[in-house]
């Protein structure tokens, strides 16, 4: 069966996930507590008189219940004599903390979501659940959750603040309204959609030429790739850079190209697909940047040279990496799974082909400010009238530690994963709802940098570290040990060289205008920049497609993401 792009993609995150995630055993990041209970300070009340003791891990005198819902998949295992309403997760948090969890129901991954908004129409929700964008967003408007502004402020441990707290609080964006916060986010690794640009090094050699950090530059290497044959097969037959279809039906990361004009343009300063405010502060869709005609000539200038395949209108993911494994492509850019797949596969093909990473180039040189989709697709709220909704961060701090390697939760967790549950990826049902750090992977990749550097393995102290250590970077199989070398040596390193990430100032639920006309404006906007770039139509096109776009419905898309921002 053919793979799309998505699953390809999937197949690529599980094989940093099974580690990285299972690195929920145990992470480095150190900074936490470090006997695990009642040493983190408590925050000082601007009311001596009435003294209120505040625990983040404090233990309760009786029970707390709380019901959550739990998903199940076929790949889930438990130690014998468990399940998922009775494991290591549900008896730690009893014995450590005194929370008694309870399934309000348990179900298949496909079928949460529609159970969860079940519960929403009939106002029955658990009592912390684990919501979408949409469903947030819902519960909020209806009143039906808990404001946590206060327990979060006075019971998240600093290591849980920052965590979660990753890029000035981006996550807790759709979370927060009137300044209050209804929802904790449950973040992903953050380098899933941020771009890096990978370039062979041997093609580099072969053409005389380095690695551009210029707009200008990447121009220059990708008219060598294509003119200056340099497979050396004698044959003008080689495309400088990786360009896809994209995809017509929307979104962010679906305009042509992908990674490639988002990449691009962010060198330039644009960040098509994202809202963005503009210079009056007012929030404008960046597709429709003025600027964007630059990006646009700049795009068909490598089109016209040959530098895109002629047919890239035409070719998902899994074609543009076939080119890529045939050695028909010179310059990608993508995310840092990328040596993984489809770079490695190049190496199969061709035992003498190699890669750099290096981070995006810009038009002056200076260090870009990459294009970023959010890191958090799901949060945790607590039901209207919960008792005890600090119960859900001092849980969270708990699980936090696990995954930190820190104080008598991290040290459970270790030893956890050394015996039966080794293998169990036990972290997929942790309570009351899993979650990673945005930089795990990042983190991971300066313990293993620092292992080879100094060649010292007591460099890598968490358990992502030292499995993918072993286990892919020091490989028996020469080209897994070169694609996780380069993830985590090159690529992740690279990654946490980027100060700021830009996100979209907009992080909601669709408005309604959008909920009516985004099919068609993106499709809009889907043909007319494919074929400005292909040179079907003048770069002047735009100004019509601009004023098109707003004609059929993206000005009052425009009015009312403005008005979500005055309302926040």
């Amino acid at each position: 069966m053919k793979k799309t792009s998505w699953a390809k993609k999937a197949v690529v995150l599980a094989a940093i996930a099974s580690l990285t995630l299972t690195a929920a055993c145990g992470n480095a990041n150190n900074t936490a507590s470090e006997n695990g209970k009642n040493n983190t300070p408590a925050p000082q009340n601007d009311k001596p008189a009435v003294e209120e003791k505040i625990d983040p891990l404090g233990k309760y005198e009786t029970p707390v219940k709380m019901t959550v819902w739990s998903g199940v998949n076929d790949v889930m295992k438990f130690a014998p004599g468990e399940s998922i309403d009775d494991n290591l997760h549900t008896r730690y948090m009893k014995e450590f903390l005194n929370i008694e969890f309870s399934n309000k129901w348990v179900a298949d991954g496909a079928k949460i979501n529609e159970k969860v908004n079940l519960d929403i129409a009939s106002n029955d929700i658990p009592d912390a659940t684990q919501v979408t964008l949409d469903q947030l967003s819902k519960l909020i408007k209806n009143d039906q959750v808990e404001d946590l502004t206060e327990v979060w402020e006075k019971y998240a441990t600093p290591e849980l603040k920052a965590n979660m707290g990753f890029q000035d609080n981006a996550a807790f964006v759709p979370a927060t309204k009137n300044g209050k916060i209804y929802g904790i986010p449950i973040p992903y690794d953050m380098g899933n959609s941020v771009s890096l640009m990978y370039v062979r090094k041997d093609w580099l050699e072969k053409v005389g030429m380095k690695m551009p950090t210029t707009i200008d530059e990447l121009v220059a290497v990708a008219k060598a790739f294509v003119e200056q044959d340099p497979d050396g097969n004698g044959k003008k037959d080689t495309y400088a850079i990786g360009m896809d279809k994209g995809n017509e039906a929307g979104g962010p990361a679906a305009l042509p190209g992908t990674t490639t004009l988002d990449a691009i343009a962010a060198g330039m300063g644009v960040y098509p697909g994202l809202w963005l405010k503009d210079e009056n502060g007012n929030a404008r869709y960046d597709s429709l940047n003025p600027k964007m005609k630059d990006v646009l000539t700049k795009m068909q200038e490598l089109y016209k040279m040959g530098a895109f395949d002629p047919e890239f209108a035409v070719k998902d993911l899994p074609k543009v990496g076939q080119s890529i494994a045939e050695g028909k492509i010179g310059i990608v850019f993508g995310p840092f799974y990328y040596p993984i797949w489809p770079l490695k596969d190049s190496l199969t093909n061709n035992p003498k082909a190699d890669w750099d990473v290096a981070l995006t180039p810009t038009l002056d040189g200076s260090k870009v400010v990459p294009k970023a989709l959010p890191f958090a697709n799901n949060w945790i709220v607590i039901r209207k009238g919960y008792e005890h909704p600090e119960a859900l961060i001092k849980t969270m701090n708990v699980t936090q530690m696990m995954q930190d390697n820190t104080g008598e939760p991290g040290e459970f967790w270790k030893e956890a994963g050394k015996g039966v549950y080794k293998d169990m990826s036990a972290h997929q049902y942790m309570k009351p709802y899993t979650f990673d750090s945005p930089v795990r992977n990042i983190q991971t990749g300066k313990e293993i940098k620092a292992a080879i550097d100094e060649k010292d393995e007591s460099k890598l102290v968490s358990s992502a570290a030292i499995e993918n250590y072993k286990n892919n970077v020091m490989a028996a199989d020469k080209n897994t040990a070169w694609a996780f070398r380069k993830v985590f040596y090159d690529a992740e390193y690279l990654l946490g060289q980027y100060e700021k990430l830009q996100y979209s100032v907009f992080f909601d639920a669709p408005t309604p205008e959008m909920q009516a006309k985004s099919s068609a404006l993106s499709k809009l906007e889907f043909e007319t920049l494919t074929k400005i770039i292909m040179g079907a139509v003048p770069v002047s096109e735009f100004d019509n497609f601009a004023k098109k776009y707003n004609d059929l419905g993206g000005a009052k898309i425009a009015e009312e993401v403005n008005e979500w921002m005055k309302a926040r």
